[in-house]
């Protein structure tokens, strides 16, 4: 779900794996209870349907938790957080990265830093990300795109082996404090 700047990573609560085959198989009993009434013209109500609402709210109820608590142990941790501004609604929008996107429940974990952040009297500041997974944390030379399978690469100058998230986090961090430093410099020209 997000990788910090000192190699931790945090993993999210995997919802999906716990919830989608119980709520996929009551699916499926409501389908064929919806093509019998049909054939049979005796409509009433769909058995199971309280089970499957209950079922989504049991699993938005633990993502929400499982966000609370690592948003605050991040902001309890970290007095100034610096996220990449990847973009939510694109990922929402993929094929392959829709699933998980919103299992991990991404864009709210970023709202849910920024206010506790703001409520703690921290900082957290969106930061420009891009070219950030393939740009070298140590010498910053920037290498040719690969796919987004493959999570580690190696450094032809420095012969250093980065894991592609680990690497964006600091990379993140690098340019989180550059912007800190020109906005002081900034503020200490206009005084």
């Amino acid at each position: 779900m997000a990788t910090l700047s000192d190699g931790v990573m945090l993993t999210g609560p995997r919802l999906r794996e716990r919830y989608l085959s119980k709520i996929r198989l009551l699916e499926l009993t409501r389908l064929s209870t919806r093509r019998r009434q049909a054939a049979s013209k005796c409509y009433g109500r769909l058995p199971k349907a309280r089970t499957v609402a209950k079922l989504h709210a049991k699993a938005a109820n633990a993502r929400s938790d499982y966000l609370n608590t690592a948003a605050a142990s991040l902001v309890e941790n970290y007095g100034r957080i610096f996220i990449g501004d990847v973009s939510c609604h694109l990922m929402n929008r993929s094929k392959n990265l829709a699933g998980i996107s919103l299992d991990h429940g991404i864009g709210k974990f970023k709202q849910q830093v920024s206010y506790k952040a703001q409520r703690a009297g921290g900082q957290a500041q969106e930061i420009k990300e891009r070219d950030s997974t393939r740009t070298c944390a140590i010498f910053l030379e920037v290498y040719p795109r690969t796919s987004l399978g493959v999570g580690e690469w190696k450094c032809g100058k420095c012969g250093a082996v980065h894991d592609r998230d680990v690497n964006a986090a600091r990379n993140i961090l690098r340019l989180g404090r550059e912007a800190l430093t020109h906005l002081h410099y900034r503020e200490a020209a206009q005084a």
